[in-house]
């Protein structure tokens, strides 16, 4: 495509993207390539929807990565000190005004506080029931603070809460809940998955993560690459001066990206990142093996 000659600044989605299906592993290509990358003096930057702390070591072992966009673009990291850079977090009465919401629903939430995960008792309760065994679920739940009272424990600390998570939810729900907080000037709302709603501080988006590490860098948005899948890539998919979606992406990531990679299972961002240096790492990756 024309004009990659003049990227610096790549913001790649994990599930769905840079990692296989199985939510954890990056294959040896997409590894091969990002290292590649990097070593041009590309900035790759994991930007995810996932908290911190669930960000999987095969990402954070990548060569030469050193930033992280986490929560949507509610905090931007720097790896190699292992700080936050910028963070949006919620004001207690306005955390305190959404659960209370929520709890009027009868849903069950989890609150991203720092590098902790705290789920609510009744969100913990029904996955203890209802355990999926799937590597995601069961990772989530590794990382979880559980409590007897969440809201106390919240009262005590609600310093840093930057996300809000609810899944398990109805289309229903979903749209109640849509209905609800359209009007709230303080949040704004993200679906990952159909099931999955996640809630930031208004304004958040992984756009804005993005802009947050532009300013940090002095890159400009013009020469930002973005890779993604899901809907919650919609806003840098738009907003980066280029954009690809995978293969498996959704109908919406699709039509707002540049181009369409192959799909996540068949190494769609080594596909990409080749575009970027103009070569293939595929026969590399087979000398090196």
């Amino acid at each position: 495509m024309q004009g990659w000659e003049n990227v610096r600044m790549v913001c790649c989605d994990l599930d769905g993207t840079l990692l296989l299906e199985d939510h954890e592993s990056v294959s040896g290509q997409v590894r091969a390539a990002v290292e590649e990358v990097t070593r041009r003096g590309i900035l790759f930057v994991p930007t995810t929807g996932r908290a911190f702390n669930r960000v999987p070591g095969s990402v954070r072992s990548l060569s030469g990565v050193r930033y992280a966009i986490t929560s949507n673009g509610a905090e931007v990291w720097d790896l190699s000190g292992t700080s936050v850079l910028h963070g949006d977090y919620f004001r207690k009465d306005v955390l305190f005004r959404l659960l209370d919401y929520l709890d009027s629903l009868q849903v069950g939430w989890a609150v991203s506080r720092g590098t902790d995960t705290i789920l609510d008792r009744k969100w913990r309760d029904y996955f203890l029931v209802h355990d999926r065994g799937d590597v995601l679920f069961r990772g989530f739940m590794r990382m979880t603070v559980g409590a007897e009272n969440t809201r106390r424990l919240l009262e005590e600390d609600a310093a840093k809460v930057h996300k809000i998570i609810i899944s398990e939810l109805t289309t229903a729900q979903i749209e109640t809940i849509h209905q609800a907080l359209r009007n709230w000037d303080e949040v704004c709302m993200a679906e990952a998955t159909d099931h999955n709603m996640e809630i930031t501080v208004s304004g958040v988006t992984k756009y804005s993560g993005i802009c947050a590490l532009c300013d940090h860098t002095g890159i400009p948005m013009s020469e930002v690459l973005a890779i993604g899948d899901s809907n919650n890539d919609l806003t840098m998919l738009r907003g980066a001066g280029f954009s690809a979606a995978m293969e498996n992406g959704t109908r919406e990531a699709k039509a707002a990206a540049q181009l369409t990679a192959a799909s996540n299972e068949e190494d769609g961002v080594a596909r990409v990142l080749e575009q970027l240096a103009g070569e293939s790492f595929e026969e590399k990756t087979k000398q090196q093996s």
